[in-house]
Order: C-alpha cells, then structure tokens, then sequence
C-alpha cells in the first residue's frame, strides 16, 4: 500500500523461500503471485514471470485468491512482452476468479491490473470502465491509498478516451 514495490519483492521473496524450504504451498503460492505484481511495477519482468509460475505451480486449484493473484503477474508480464491477447484473455480470467471472491480489495486489484493491460493495448475506454469498478471497489473497502492512485490513473486515461 505504501509502493515500497522493492521493500516489498524482497521481503515477500524471503517470505517465499523460506515457505517452499518448509512445504507450506497454499501459502507460498499466494505471496508468490503477489511478488510477482511487485516485480512487474519494478519493471523485473523475467523474475516476475517466474514467481508467476512458481506461484501457478504451488497453487490449489479452489484457492480463488491464489488463482487470481498468479494470473494477474502472467497478465503483466505478457503485457510488457506485447502479448496483448493472451495479456488480456489471463487478466480476465483473474478478474473472474477475483470476482468469487468476498473480497473488495482483491477484486480491485484484478480490475486495476486488467485496466493497464487494455490501456496498454490501446483501448483506453475500457481499461477506463475496468479502473472505474476497482475505484468503486477500494472506495467501498476504504483503501485509501488504492483508491488514490485509482483515480489519478484514471485521470491519465480519460483524457485519451476523450480524444
């Protein structure tokens, strides 16, 4: 929340290694697919991919959570590669694993992240409709610092869409 992204990847790769030396996959998988999004705002693609992975590998195939999380990084990292369609076809997929969530937060987050990957295709008027939901979501959660940076994302794209 405070985009400490570099205090955060190392901290949650600690967190990781020392969850697989002692053979706690569900929550491996989960920190792994979180450090993944860090390491992609950290623009460490490769090492994303493969907490990606790491994170895909370790995962319950029920944990809605984890399952969301991993293909949000594989999302971003396609994105950056410039695979707009398989970019997009996983960051759906995260969203509606996200969506059988209970959780506003994780919701948004998969929304946010489905919002770069569009805008990064170019289609600002719905990488716009995707950030407007997660802006509502973290506004409902009271996240604060989400929501901020929500908004002034959406203020860098509806301008474009305006266009």
């Amino acid at each position: 929340l405070a985009a400490n992204h570099e205090g955060a990847a190392e901290l949650l790769g600690a967190l990781c290694d020392r969850l697989e030396g002692r053979g706690f996959d569900a929550p491996l998988a989960a920190y792994a697919g979180l450090r993944g999004r860090e390491l992609c705002s950290l623009g460490r693609y490769d090492e994303a991919d493969e907490a990606a992975a790491r994170a895909r590998d370790h995962a319950h195939k029920d944990d809605l959570v984890t399952q969301a999380f991993w293909r949000q990084a594989a999302a971003l990292v396609k994105e950056h590669r410039r695979d707009h369609a398989d970019a997009e076809r996983i960051a759906r997929e995260a969203v509606a694993f996200a969506r059988d969530t209970d959780s506003p937060r994780v919701q948004g987050d998969a929304l946010s992240d489905l919002a770069e990957v569009l805008a990064a295709a170019g289609r600002h008027a719905e990488a716009a409709t995707a950030l407007q939901e997660a802006l509502e979501l973290y506004e409902r959660k009271q996240v604060v610092p989400l929501a901020r940076r929500a908004r002034e994302r959406l203020a860098e794209i509806e301008p474009v869409v305006a266009q």
